[in-house]
C-alpha cells in the first residue's frame, strides 16, 4: 500500500506515464491512417492466414473468424506502429522517466551507434512500443488515478481517512487496527465507502456520528436515511448521522 502512495507522489511516474500517453496518441493516429488508406495491409496474409472454406463452413462461422482475424491484424499492426514510434522517437521505457532525459536521437555521438547503450535504448524502445500498443485511453485512466491518489494524500497529512480513500482508489481491501472498537469499527465499514468521504466523529455519548465529506459532495436524501448502525450478530445501535461538506 504505501509503495503505491510513494509512486503516486513521483514525478517521474507522472512524466513516464504521460510521455507514453502522448505517443500511443501518435501511434493510434498513424494506425487509424493506415487502417483508413491501406485496408489490405500485408499482414492480413503473411501473420494471419485466411480460413480455409468447406462444404461444412457456415456464414456464421466465416463472419466470426474474419472478426477475429481484422482484431488480431489490428493488434498486429498496432504493436508494430508502436514500436516504429518509439523507436523513431527513441523512447526507451528504462529512460523516460528521467527528468534529464530528451526524445530523439539528434545529438548522439556516432561513437554511440552499436555500443551496447544503444542495443539497450533499442530493447527498451521495443518494450515502450509493446505498452503503446495498449492505446491512449489506457494512459489516460493511468494518469487520472495517479492523480486521483495525489488528490485524497494530499487533503489530510495522516489518519484513517486518507487510507480508505487511497484504498478505495486502488481497488485495495480496508483494513482496521486491531485497537479499533467494534463501534468504531462498524462505523467506518459504513462511511468509507460513502463517495467524498474523508473522515468521521463521534459524540462523547456515542449517539452522534459528524461524517466529513470533501467539498462540494452532494448530501442526498439516501444518506439521511441512515439512523441505526448495524453491528455483528444481528445487532444494532440507535445513531444519528450528521453529515458535513468541508470547506477545503
Amino acid at each position: 500500500m504505501d509503495n503505491i502512495v510513494d509512486a503516486a507522489n513521483d514525478n517521474t511516474l507522472v512524466q513516464m506515464i504521460f510521455v507514453l500517453l502522448i505517443l500511443s496518441m501518435v501511434a493510434e493516429k498513424v494506425t487509424n491512417f493506415v487502417k483508413l488508406h491501406f485496408p489490405n495491409t500485408p499482414l492480413r496474409n503473411m501473420l494471419n492466414p485466411s480460413l480455409k472454406i468447406t462444404s461444412d463452413t457456415t456464414v456464421e462461422e466465416y463472419e466470426s473468424f474474419e472478426k477475429k482475424r481484422t482484431e488480431r491484424e489490428i493488434q498486429m499492426l498496432a504493436i508494430i506502429i508502436g514500436i516504429g514510434t518509439a523507436i523513431v522517437t527513441r523512447a526507451t521505457i528504462f529512460q523516460i522517466n528521467r527528468s534529464d532525459f530528451i526524445l530523439g536521437w539528434i545529438g548522439l555521438e556516432l561513437s554511440y551507434m552499436g555500443t551496447i547503450q544503444f542495443w539497450q535504448d533499442i530493447l527498451g524502445c521495443i518494450i515502450t512500443g509493446i505498452f503503446l500498443s495498449l492505446g491512449s485511453k489506457f494512459f489516460h485512466d493511468l494518469l487520472g488515478l495517479v492523480y486521483q491518489i495525489k488528490e485524497a494524500k494530499g487533503k489530510v497529512a495522516e489518519g484513517p481517512s486518507v487510507k480508505a480513500q487511497i484504498r478505495d482508489l486502488a481497488g485495495i481491501p480496508l483494513e482496521v487496527p486491531s485497537n479499533v472498537s467494534v463501534v468504531q469499527n462498524a462505523i467506518l465499514q459504513q462511511v468509507s465507502s460513502i463517495p467524498g468521504y474523508v473522515r468521521y466523529e463521534v459524540s462523547p455519548s456515542e449517539s452522534r456520528v459528524d461524517v466529513y465529506l470533501s467539498k462540494g459532495t452532494p448530501i442526498t436524501e439516501e444518506l439521511t436515511r441512515f439512523t441505526k448502525l448495524s453491528l455483528p450478530g444481528g445487532q444494532s445501535k440507535a445513531m444519528e448521522f450528521n453529515y458535513i461538506n468541508l470547506e477545503v
